[in-house]
């Protein structure tokens, strides 16, 4: 039983990258509310850490410009910080390509997270499956970036390693 359940949780794993690297490959952005702001923001920040070195502190094509510092927030990912720290090896890359690298890093989280806590909440195996297929097929964790979802895709795998640490 417990091969079988590791077999679904990477079979959803692979169906996820499969269809993040088809859409990479074919230049397409997920269908969702708010996701083509969501990548011009991740394109804005990472272009500019590729070509000048550092993290961008003003936007200025905004009205007459604004401060990056809150644009920056909402679109930050765990995965962004380690692709801002190695920008130079994306120059003259696709940069939609660390785009979904964010974005199945941020699935990936939460699916390993809500399995992992889903186990220890029930008993059946497609209970488990259920579960995270639920919460991994939610459009919201992906393309909606005003209240920075991405960084909650880590709360189930806290909550699960906080019951381990509680037992």
């Amino acid at each position: 039983m417990k091969r079988c359940a590791g077999l679904l949780f990477l079979t959803l794993c692979a169906v996820e990258l499969l269809l993040l690297g088809f859409l990479a490959a074919a230049h397409r952005m997920p269908n969702g509310h708010d996701t083509f702001q969501y990548f011009s923001l991740h394109h804005y920040f990472l272009n500019n850490a590729t070509q000048t070195g550092e993290i961008a502190r003003w936007i200025p094509f905004i009205a007459n410009g604004t401060v990056a510092t809150w644009w920056y927030s909402i679109q930050a990912s765990p995965l962004q910080s380690v692709f801002l720290s190695v920008a130079n090896l994306f120059r003259g890359a696709d940069l939609l390509v660390p785009f979904y690298a964010g974005i199945f890093w941020d699935l990936l989280l939460l699916m390993l997270g809500t399995w992992l806590l889903a186990k220890r909440t029930f008993q059946s195996g497609s209970t488990v499956f259920f579960v995270t297929l639920t919460v991994a097929g939610s459009t919201v964790w992906t393309s909606q970036p005003w209240f920075n979802f991405h960084f909650y895709s880590a709360v189930p795998l806290l909550l699960y390693l906080l019951h381990r640490f509680l037992e």
